[in-house]
């Protein structure tokens, strides 16, 4: 993530956001599994990690759709 994003105040964000967890009736054990699935952070953490993905294809001129 970081040579994408430079932004040192977006990237402690995202960080936090990975381990933050879930909160299960109000306690919120920290999580070192990743991002839920449907969660509201699973799109932007797509987007982000599946750039690096899009622009090799591009590079390597092969059409893709997502």
């Amino acid at each position: 993530m970081g040579k994408t994003i430079r932004d040192q105040r977006v990237r402690r964000l995202m960080g936090r956001y990975q381990r933050a967890g879930v909160m299960s009736e109000g306690v919120g054990p920290p999580s070192d599994e990743g991002t839920p699935q449907g969660g509201p952070r699973s799109p932007l953490l797509a987007n982000l990690y599946l750039d690096a993905l899009d622009q090799e294809l591009i590079r390597r001129g092969r059409a893709f759709g997502r």
